[in-house]
């Protein structure tokens, strides 16, 4: 419960700040209950509907951030209903047209001329 009693006023801030639109990943089978706290905790005493985001995930779903990063769910031994989060970021290739001139293995680079 001390973990989630901050939700409210860390979408409040967000809200309140003009940033995006927060969004809370958390266990699936907590979604529905969490869902009532911002209207439950805030609503009435900030008199505004803060937005905010809730992705339930299970273990083994992805969450993706942006178009190279993402969030992980895995299974745990920690109590009844915890999976456990990861990040996964995936390098991006960098395409042959953008390192021509650079020095190195294959560019005329110290190796390939005898130093």
């Amino acid at each position: 419960m001390d973990h989630i009693g901050a939700m409210p006023y860390f979408l409040s801030q967000r809200y309140f700040q003009g940033m995006k639109v927060g969004t809370i990943l958390l266990p699936r089978e907590l979604q529905r209950p969490v869902d009532a706290l911002p209207e439950m905790l805030g609503a009435d005493i900030e008199r505004q509907g803060t937005p905010y985001t809730l992705v339930g995930m299970t273990a083994g779903d992805l969450h993706q951030v942006r178009r190279d990063f993402a969030i992980r769910c895995f299974g745990t031994h920690h109590g009844r209903c915890e999976p456990g989060i990861c990040p996964d970021q995936r390098a991006r290739k960098t395409k042959t047209r953008n390192i021509q001139g650079l020095r190195g293995a294959g560019t005329g680079g110290p190796q390939e001329k005898g130093y």
